[in-house]
């Protein structure tokens, strides 16, 4: 991953991300986790 000039952190927050989101398109009730802050 260094070579997209990543840290562990962003890459670590880029996977919770990813899963939210595929969380959400798994089960469209539960969009409302996946909805960033704010």
């Amino acid at each position: 991953m260094e070579a997209l000039g990543m840290t562990e952190a962003e890459v670590h927050d880029l996977q919770l991300m990813l899963r939210r989101v595929v969380s959400a398109l798994d089960q469209p009730s539960g969009q409302g986790d996946a909805a960033p802050p704010g």
